[in-house]
């Protein structure tokens, strides 16, 4: 965050296949001019109970999506 001179930013990972929601976190240092920010951790479900390719694939489609429209 310093690096790009922004005060958000976002922690992109892979996750087990739950529910899952957007976790924010604050950051509050304010040390040589830096005046800290938000960290936004979001994992990207991976379907894990899948008997078929095809199953997975559409999970792995819709879960896309639902990641796409959080970081959006």
């Amino acid at each position: 965050m310093y690096r790009f001179c922004t005060n958000i930013a976002y922690l992109l990972y892979p996750h087990p296949d739950e529910d899952i929601a957007p976790i924010k976190y604050k950051i509050k240092t304010e040390e040589d001019g830096v005046n800290g920010g938000r960290i936004i951790k979001l994992g990207l479900r991976i379907p894990s109970k899948c008997s078929t390719y095809n199953e997975f694939s559409y999970k792995m489609k819709k879960y896309e999506e639902d990641f796409q429209k959080n970081v959006i």
